[in-house]
């Protein structure tokens, strides 16, 4: 059933979003999906990058090269990653944590993510299987920023069905408030 949710990060302690505009919360989310007891080594990819296993390192060198990195620990002007999840129905029979990294493998090759380094991790530590996709915000070939309208997501919501569908897997057939049948 894939669904793709854009996470705009975790609450602080006065309810305000992190919406990682630092490099300790690019560092976390990275470390946080990679996570030991989460994923294995084989759940894990990427797409421009040397080594997935040093997707943090890689995603500041290429802010440096564009010279897109933050001024100082209290700049705060710049998103340094996107993070979105892709979840599938607990009780889809089909899905696999080898079927949800192919389908993940397809959707971070699609043409949303073919310039900007890409790092992510099939999830099996809940009752639901889901994929991790955190994405470093500045381009590879021009250092622009990454730019992405609603109706953009929505094409990449309908890219992440195909692609489930061409696998077998179930997808929601309403998304109206986030609910629906599964087909």
């Amino acid at each position: 059933m894939p669904v793709i949710e854009r996470v705009v990060g975790k609450k602080e302690k006065k309810g305000k979003r992190i919406s990682y505009k630092t490099t300790a919360h690019m560092k976390n989310a990275i470390k946080y999906i990679l996570g030991k007891g989460k994923t294995d080594d084989c759940l894990i990819g990427g797409v421009n990058l040397i080594d997935k296993n040093n997707a943090f390192n890689e995603f500041v060198l290429n802010k440096m090269i564009f010279n897109k990195m933050p001024k100082g620990e209290q700049d705060t002007s710049k998103r340094m990653i996107v993070h979105f999840v892709q979840s599938f129905a607990p009780k889809d029979p089909k899905i696999t944590p080898k079927l949800a990294k192919k389908i993940a493998d397809e959707f971070a090759s699609s043409i949303y993510f073919n310039e900007f380094q890409v790092i992510y991790a099939v999830h099996t530590d809940t009752d639901h299987i889901h994929t991790h996709f955190i994405i470093n915000t500045t381009n590879i070939v021009d250092g622009k920023a990454w730019q992405q309208e609603r109706n953009e997501l929505e094409a990449m919501k309908q890219l992440s069905d195909k692609i489930a569908l061409s696998h077998g897997v179930s997808i929601i057939n309403d998304r109206s408030k986030g609910r629906g049948k599964h087909i």
